[in-house]
């Protein structure tokens, strides 16, 4: 019976879902079928070699087939590096601040749990600087685009309020006009009605 393939999770440069194969083949997402099951493609599909290997994996990332078909040299140093990158990845992600992370104390950390041929620094080193500046970016986007919203929200707050209150004025300025011209309404009618009154007293 053929053992089964250990893998490990892993991404690309632009962040798309990878995996890593008995420490030595990459594969990269190629589609997802209609029972959430995954088919993985090695990454020599797409070169001169156009190797045929592929592997799915179900939802609890299981292997449910492995097509070994490789016909091109191990790449154990490069899928070495594409996992300490991602790794690496992670750590920035799981920091509330990117800027507090120590690159080469984080790297040595990774090192030591990967546990088979790890890449030297000075080789994800640049990589590893444009991920943390873009987390940083992105986190500082999200903070404005909060604060802008929070702002919003005090604006039309206080706008409300201010209508609300000029309404009022208006509203008691109008009841308080109308009151007097009803008041002054009813002061002259008794006013005619006492004069009426005293002119036929005189008849």
């Amino acid at each position: 019976m053929e053992e089964k393939p250990e893998i490990e999770i892993s991404e690309t440069n632009r962040g798309r879902e990878q995996i890593i194969v008995d420490k030595k083949y990459k594969f990269n997402l190629s589609k997802t079928k209609k029972d959430n099951s995954k088919v993985y493609r090695c990454t020599e599909y797409k070169t001169l070699n156009r190797c045929k290997s592929y592997i799915i994996l179900n939802d609890k990332r299981e292997v449910l087939k492995y097509e070994n078909l490789h016909d091109h040299l191990e790449k154990e140093v490069e899928a070495s590096i594409s996992l300490a990158k991602h790794k690496f990845r992670e750590e920035i992600r799981k920091s509330s601040d990117p800027s507090d992370i120590k690159p080469k104390r984080t790297f040595n950390q990774i090192s030591k749990e990967m546990g088979f041929l790890c890449p030297q620094y000075k080789t994800i080193k640049s990589q590893i600087s444009r991920s943390i500046k873009k987390l940083k970016r992105s986190n500082d986007s999200n903070t404005k685009a909060t604060n802008d919203s929070n702002t919003k929200a005090t604006n039309d707050s206080n706008t409300k309020a201010t209508n609300d209150s000029n309404t009022k004025a208006t509203n008691d300025s109008n009841t308080k006009a109308t009151n007097d011209s009803n008041t002054k309404d009813t002061n002259q009618t008794t006013k005619i009605t006492k004069n009426d009154g005293e002119m036929i007293k005189r008849k």
